[in-house]
């Protein structure tokens, strides 16, 4: 997918004239390095799990590219969190594997999340405020889903992407931009208000910047539109945007609230006065979510080294961690994992046959196993026509 740099309007319809120059500015910033090359793989991952013409192979085939990635991938889908074992499925082995028996968006998920999070860790220099903020976005995101599924909405994997994408904007200034990061906190450690900070410096919103970059690689409509601000009120029912915004912001919120050490029924109060107006939500609701959310989120978070301790308020003798290799790094056990593999790989190819996948998807698993469960560099599928001599 290519990118093109965008246009004056095109970074932000809300970026007047007087602050174009500075917002220009941070998004050639933004936009150097190996930045792009993140952001192009991130979207393709986006538009392979959405389009309809995709099968399990083309997905495994952007994953599949990075080695290091494919570990991290099979980690976190064996995890609890996915409950493998209540479903009588041991161990998934394969990338092509789990996309056949998790789906598409699972599998997406999982690998948006570990790219971001793996690129972030790199350009980081406080590891803690690293695991805190992408700790943020789990448990906005899994709150969104389980909200979602709460009041039966259909979109909950929707719910979960545009929740892990709700704060973005954020999490670019903090890791790519940290000199103008720091600039913002000390303004605001002066007494002005975040916002009035963040446009002084950037020359635009941390929603904005956000809502930049995603455009910028063609994320979805969805997942851009989750990252503005709620209107006021709604001329109507409810579009799908309005419904998947909510759930993103109250994902976030409700996370908020939880790991603030504030009253949790009045800042649940003050969510549902105003979100109850675009969804049937209430605080017998949130209070019924909250502990599976909680529990969820633990599950998810378990593999790639994060704990909910991290959200909990920082004491007065806190000090910045150093960077050092995160748990995400470790690779699975290279003996466990080769035998498993091999084992696995019949169990694997006996559900794409049930589940009707294609051959070709079918032949990606039995080349995956192959590679990863014998320690091949390479594996080529040879198929003979007996009416032909050549391979």
């Amino acid at each position: 997918m290519e990118r093109t740099q965008d246009s004056p309007r095109e970074l932000s319809a809300s970026i007047d004239a007087g602050r174009h120059d500075k917002a220009k500015r941070i998004m050639d910033i933004v936009n150097r390095g190996d930045f792009p090359a993140v952001m192009e793989h991130v979207s393709k991952l986006i538009a392979a799990a959405q389009s309809s013409n995709s099968s399990a192979k083309d997905l495994s085939k952007i994953i599949l590219k990075d080695l290091g990635l494919t570990n991290k991938v099979l980690k976190v889908a064996n995890s609890a969190y996915y409950g493998l074992r209540s479903r009588g499925i041991r161990r998934i082995s394969t990338v092509t594997g789990a996309v056949i028996l998790l789906g598409f968006e699972a599998v997406r998920d999982i690998t948006a999340t570990i790219t971001l999070f793996d690129y972030f860790s790199k350009k980081a220099t406080d590891i803690r405020e690293l695991k805190r903020m992408v700790a943020l976005s789990f448990t906005g995101a899994t709150f969104a889903r389980e909200l979602s599924r709460a009041i039966n909405y259909s979109g909950e994997e929707e719910a979960y992407l545009c929740g892990l994408f709700h704060d973005f904007g954020r999490m670019i200034a903090a890791f790519m931009l940290p000199d103008e990061y720091r600039k913002i906190k000390k303004e605001i450690e002066n007494g002005s208000t975040e916002n009035k900070a963040v446009k002084a410096i950037l020359g635009m919103s941390l929603r904005e910047l956000g809502i930049s970059v995603a455009k910028m690689w063609s994320f979805s409509e969805k997942i851009c539109k989750s990252m503005e601000s709620m209107p006021s009120a709604t001329d109507g029912p409810p579009t799908e945007s309005d419904t998947l915004r909510a759930l993103a912001f109250m994902g976030h919120l409700i996370s908020g609230a939880v790991y603030s050490g504030k009253n949790f029924e009045e800042e649940i109060g003050r969510i549902v006065s105003v979100y109850g107006k675009v969804l049937p939500i209430n605080e017998d609701l949130i209070a019924d979510v909250k502990e599976e959310a909680e529990r969820r989120a633990m599950e998810l978070m378990a593999p790639l080294g994060l704990d909910i301790s991290v959200l909990k308020p920082r004491g007065v003798e806190y000090q910045p961690e150093t960077a050092q290799p995160s748990d995400i790094q470790d690779e699975i056990d290279d003996l466990e994992r080769r035998k498993e593999c091999i084992l696995n790989a019949s169990l694997e190819i006996t559900q794409s046959i049930v589940k009707e996948c294609d051959l070709d998807s079918i032949y990606m698993i039995i080349m995956e196993s192959m590679q990863h469960g014998l320690a091949f560099d390479h594996v080529i599928l040879a198929l003979v026509d007996p009416a032909r001599t050549i391979i």
